[in-house]
């Protein structure tokens, strides 16, 4: 997004683009951001590109949420349950932004949702197309993409499914490669070990509590978050299709390892494959509320 951000901003005439910067400086009320988040200090030479990611971030959210409305109520043959399913996760999203959110998170989360998407619908040339823009915006989607077997094999088919993620995976892996040799000068490496701290989390207990909303509101793998995540799988992992449940189970087992080798403890975010299996949960524990209440 950023990059995106920057390349807009090149095209713009000098004279334009310092007016337009000022204008921004001024209707923006960046000192209110250094008040809440004392480390985040905005350069009004950057307010175009301030805005511009924000607004890349808002329509990332905005489409995902119409891309969830289709799927899941499709998934649950029920379109008000698939309303609000779009609804409600993209009011919860930011408590799993906590503690260490960026915004191309929001880039991956839309392109998690479009690949699901066509996943779904068996457009296997569309996913290989996006693959290394997926990619090129956060190196998660070359893990990502293998979840999707289970999702277009049930569509397409074992050995066609097969070709489409193999050859998506590949464009995505050229992608990693050609970004991390970018950045091969610099002093740090290309991954972080996090095993112990994540050992030592556990013995601290997870009730780290942090603003949201403007109000405190509880961080990452705070207990409570973890409880209700347990109580929306317990009470809908038995309705969801067989080719849902083995996308993931394909999530899980590549996330949840990854994330305990070499994510940054207390983050929700770094689970992100798991998102898409999540939401599907969701849906379904809606549906029944309605069917309950008779809606």
């Amino acid at each position: 997004m950023l990059t995106v951000a920057k390349e807009i901003v090149k095209i713009i005439p000098d004279k334009q683009r310092e007016r337009l910067a000022k204008h921004l400086s001024k209707k923006n009320d960046f000192d209110s951001i250094e008040y809440h988040y004392g480390l985040a200090k905005v350069d009004s030479r950057y307010a175009i590109e301030y805005n511009l990611v924000y607004w890349m971030c808002f329509l990332s959210l905005l489409a995902s949420m119409f891309l969830w409305r289709k799927i899941f109520t499709e998934l649950t043959e029920n379109e008000i349950a698939g309303t609000l399913t779009a609804c409600i996760f993209a009011l919860i999203f930011p408590i799993f932004e906590t503690v260490g959110g960026y915004f191309y998170d929001f880039g991956e989360l839309l392109f998690f949702t479009l690949a699901t998407f066509l996943a779904l619908r068996g457009s296997w040339i569309a996913l290989i197309i996006i693959a290394p823009l997926a990619e090129y915006n956060k190196e998660s989607f070359l893990f990502f993409v293998l979840t999707l077997f289970p999702l277009i094999a049930f569509k397409i088919g074992k050995k066609k499914a097969a070709f489409s993620i193999i050859f998506a995976a590949f464009l995505s892996g050229l992608v990693y490669l050609y970004v991390k040799n970018l950045y091969a000068g610099n002093a740090v490496g290309m991954t972080e070990f996090h095993l112990w701290s994540h050992i030592e989390d556990l013995s601290r207990g997870w009730l780290g509590l942090e603003f949201n909303y403007g109000v405190m509101f509880g961080a990452g793998m705070f207990l409570p978050h973890i409880i209700f995540v347990a109580w929306i799988v317990k009470n809908s992992w038995g309705q969801l299709p067989e080719h849902w449940k083995n996308h993931i189970k394909f999530a899980a087992t590549i996330n949840v390892p990854l994330y305990i080798l070499f994510c940054a403890t207390g983050e929700l975010r770094n689970l992100s494959m798991l998102y898409i299996g999540f939401i599907a949960m969701i849906s379904l524990y809606i549906k029944n509320l309605l069917v309950e209440g008779s809606y």
